[in-house]
């Protein structure tokens, strides 16, 4: 997942910055139909989900 600014993505390709993506809002229990709600998730629970992936 990238974040404006973290910096996170420096140097990775779009093909695995896609699957960390894809990853983590998996772990967050997101899907095409609710990717809006990633809107309410706590920041903390944001990072840990993308952490993991």
């Amino acid at each position: 997942m990238i974040m404006s600014g973290s910096g996170f993505m420096c140097g990775q390709n779009k093909e695995i910055a896609h699957k960390i993506g894809r990853r983590t809002v998996e772990l967050l229990g997101l899907n095409k139909d609710n990717i809006d709600d990633i809107q309410k998730v706590d920041y903390e629970k944001l990072y840990e989900a993308n952490t993991k992936a």
